[in-house]
């Protein structure tokens, strides 16, 4: 039975055979259901009167925000669950009115999977169905923009690969970590076993899936700082679109070997360009932080261009470019769920000591840079003692990108290649005080510094996805063998240590020029 009632109104219904009701009450603006209520349980009895009080609840959906994990279709589109609907009318259009190229779908939960393919924006708006077929006024509509839903995607990818937490996937920080002397592997999985070992698999899925992820950051930060170039009010974006660039490009020329490729997005997906060799890779990371520069002066490409060059040995732009970062920067990532934290808590790493015979003593030292627990029992595979890391303490812990003590590690090491012994000191042991460890005064021969000052940085940088990249600099650089630096020998899980000094290209996206360090 249905009754009209004007607003303000009460209204009787008469004639209901004993029973129980659910008296359901719409508000109606021309024609559309504005508002909607329930109250089920009704009671009706014969010879008397049942009061009823229905409470109205709006029942017109509100958009949420795009929230994306990729920049590639589809982009998944949230609208608040409302009372009352059972179902939801979503139209997709590509102007505000909603007369051009609209497409309509009805979906029985709040979120619904938008195609982007070949778009540039689009709008869309919502309407509740509830179980008469009545239909909600529509939604705010909400503008897509493809470059704002690209930013946030970088973004999040960003997070997610330096150290987010992604179901049995290790991230860049967990890789880092186990090929070379931080951690050493207490899982289950074969694959990290074999990274532990340095005997990495091309072919792995867990490797695929960090090089595209960082491939995925790397292309759609230049898309989008390309797409804004021309705009002066969009620099801003611009610059932090090229330092992430930057970053992308140093830790792919940092993890793996020789042969990165190239590429660009196109129609919105990823492509595979040509292999460029570490060092081009190091200088196309110059190249992005110098344009972030050029757009807009931060600290965080301050930082990223001195790494670039520290790689490249061009320490005169190394320095100039440290110099001008105060000790106090810092600039974090926060992933949703820090990936370190997970595999600690899931009993999968294991803070390392002396690996392979001549890693460094990340745990004997007791130094307060690198914190950690003797958790007294064995980690996931049953046998590796388990010792918990607590850099990354918590589950929100963030994950440091650039940071003013770097600088003022690149200070040092600038300073020791160009002689300046009294300055690499003091930058050492300006850093050193602030922690209240002791200073340090000499050094009977460069080697013993250099080993100092790369001790120093595994301490300070430890589990930040630096340590692969310091090692592969002592190869390259400082004409140290590689099993004079990473782990070598016999491996404690049966076997021996493999020769690996960086990551290799994943099968699907090519072969490495070589594996040099």
């Amino acid at each position: 039975m249905t009754l009209n009632a004007a607003p303000g109104t009460t209204r009787t219904i008469t004639g209901l055979v004993p029973g129980t009701y659910t008296v359901v009450l719409e508000g109606l603006v021309a024609g559309q259901v504005e508002s909607y209520g329930e109250t089920a349980g009704v009671v009706v009895s014969a010879g008397t009167n049942t009061p009823v009080s229905v409470t109205l609840g709006s029942f017109v959906p509100v958009i949420s925000a795009p929230s994306v994990h990729s920049f590639q279709s589809p982009v998944p589109i949230r609208f608040d669950a409302v009372q009352g609907a059972i179902a939801y009318q979503v139209d997709v259009g590509t102007d505000t009115a909603f007369t051009s190229n609209v497409t309509t779908s009805t979906v029985g939960s709040n979120t619904l999977d938008i195609p982007v393919s070949g778009r540039t924006s689009f709008t869309v708006r919502v309407r509740s169905v509830n179980r008469f077929g009545g239909l909600s006024r529509a939604s705010a509509h909400a503008v897509v923009t493809m470059d704002i839903v690209l930013e946030v995607s970088v973004r999040q990818a960003m997070a997610l690969a330096l150290n987010g937490s992604q179901q049995n996937q290790l991230t860049l920080a967990g890789m880092q970590g186990l090929i070379t002397d931080e951690f050493v592997s207490a899982s289950n999985t074969a694959f990290h076993g074999q990274l532990d070992a340095r005997g990495t698999p091309a072919g792995d899925v867990q490797l695929s899936w960090l090089y595209s992820t960082l491939q995925t950051v790397r292309q759609g930060a230049r898309a989008l700082a390309v797409h804004h170039g021309p705009n002066a009010s969009a620099a801003p974006t611009v610059a932090a679109m090229r330092s992430i660039e930057g970053f992308a490009e140093i830790w792919l020329a940092e993890s793996f070997c020789s042969g990165v490729t190239s590429g660009d997005l196109v129609n919105g997906r990823m492509s595979i360009g040509p292999a460029r060799p570490t060092v081009q890779v190091l200088q196309d990371a110059d190249a992005a932080f110098t344009q972030s520069l050029s757009a807009s002066a931060t600290l965080e490409a301050r930082v990223g261009r001195a790494r670039a060059r520290l790689g490249l040995g061009s320490l005169s732009g190394a320095a100039a470019d440290a110099a001008q970062v105060p000790t106090s920067f810092l600039s974090v990532v926060q992933p949703a769920t820090n990936g370190l934290w997970q595999l600690t808590n899931e009993g999968r790493i294991s803070v390392a000591d002396r690996e392979g015979s001549n890693g460094i003593a990340f745990r004997t030292m007791n130094d307060p840079r690198v914190p950690w627990q003797d958790a007294q029992q064995a980690g996931q595979d049953g046998q590796t003692p388990l010792f918990r890391q607590l850099v990354a303490s918590q589950s929100n812990s963030p994950i440091t990108l650039a940071s003013g003590i770097e600088a003022r590690l690149i200070d040092a090491e600038v300073a020791l290649r160009s002689g300046n012994v009294q300055s690499f000191l003091s930058s050492h042991n300006g850093l050193r005080a602030s922690r209240g460890l002791q200073g340090v005064s000499t050094f009977p021969t460069t080697d013993q510094a250099v080993d100092f000052h790369f001790a120093e940085r595994a301490m300070w940088l430890f589990s930040s996805a630096h340590r692969l990249g310091d090692l592969r600099r002592l190869v390259r650089q400082y004409s140290r063998s590689a099993v004079s630096v990473f782990p070598t020998g016999q491996y404690p899980k049966g076997g021996s240590y493999g020769s690996d000094v960086n990551l290799p290209i994943p099968s699907a996206w090519g072969t490495c020029i070589d594996r040099a360090a």
